[in-house]
């Protein structure tokens, strides 16, 4: 994946992205983060990018000439599948966006700042704005960077187990369960012993049951009625199947609910259920289930409708 970054501050992303998860994903050539400084597209010798807006008021605005000037330049390089703009009055960022982008290759996104860029440059180029929030930050950067991030960690390759970004939280929209390490007991307070079992089957069931549980005391707005064990207001601690699930042939995909697509290797389209190809193997959904179909066959292994996904081998080497 390859994504730009226009700014005025390219100094507040270099921490960012020369640190942890986002410095191995470069590292091993699985992304390209390239940050721009506007002011190269200045419309002056002495760097202008911005000028007092019309009508008044207080506060600079980010001028037309240099971005549309960085945008052009930049795309006669590549074709870019979405230009984002970074605003607070974009569409709240969510987990089913980054599992979106992250099936994209080239994303360019804009650093607003002062009081934003002139509104031409949004009707013009951008086609996507994004928010993290119903608050106000000094620029886009550190936005832009929480966008990298959360979209660079779902690329094959870049998290050690692949499997760790199918169970965080907001994946089918449950929190992740509770977490424990060593000491067993802390202070008194001590490990469930269900976790201590080896009974894994029975550790996933008490891991689901606990993020409906934790989803219902902490974010109750996350469920619908009929999310997987909702009905209505109630929420059944159902014993289900694990999350994680083993399908022949082997293949790395999200379940997904209308408008979300699938992670990792699967290339699809937005629609309803899990419309999608990997190796060019399609992932549909019928009577009985989510179903893996090769050649026009389906295989024998059955995914129920509830069951989120499917589980796999670093698959990297096949990204188009």
């Amino acid at each position: 994946m390859h994504i730009d970054i226009l700014t005025v501050l390219p100094e507040l992303l270099e921490s960012p992205f020369a640190h942890s998860m986002m410095k191995r994903a470069q590292e091993k050539g699985l992304l390209t983060i390239r940050v721009h400084q506007l002011r190269q597209w200045a419309v002056n010798d002495y760097g202008q990018v911005d000028d007092y807006q019309y009508g008044g008021g207080a506060g600079m605005v980010m001028m037309c000439e240099p971005l549309a000037k960085a945008i052009e330049q930049l795309s006669a390089e590549r074709v870019f599948d979405e230009i984002i703009y970074m605003t607070p009055d974009g569409v709240t960022f969510n987990q089913k966006m980054a599992n979106a982008f992250s099936l994209k290759q080239n994303l360019l996104i804009i650093c607003g700042h002062y009081k934003g860029i002139d509104e031409r440059i949004r009707q013009q180029y951008v086609t996507k704005e994004i928010s993290i929030g119903d608050f106000v930050l000094s620029g886009g950067e550190i936005p832009a960077a929480l966008l990298v991030d959360a979209i660079g960690r779902l690329i094959p390759g870049v998290l050690n187990d692949e499997t760790s970004a199918l169970t965080d939280s907001f994946q089918d929209n449950l929190l992740a369960p509770p977490v424990y390490t060593r000491p067993v007991d802390f202070r008194g307070l001590k490990v469930p012993d269900i976790l201590m079992s080896g009974n894994h089957k029975l550790i996933e069931e008490w891991r689901h049951d606990q993020s409906i549980q934790r989803t219902k005391d902490r974010r109750p707005d996350l469920l619908h009625a009929d999310h997987p064990g909702v009905r209505g207001d109630a929420v059944l601690l159902e014993r289900r199947q694990p999350r994680a699930q083993r399908v022949e042939p082997l293949v790395l995909a999200v379940a997904v609910e209308e408008g979300m697509t699938a992670v990792h290797d699967v290339r699809c389209q937005e629609g309803i259920g899990l419309l999608g190809v990997a190796g060019g193997e399609p992932l549909q959904r019928d009577a009985q289930g989510l179903r893996v179909v090769r050649g026009g066959r389906h295989e024998d292994s059955v995914l129920p409708p509830w069951a989120r996904h499917i589980r796999s081998r670093p698959v990297a080497a096949r990204r188009r």
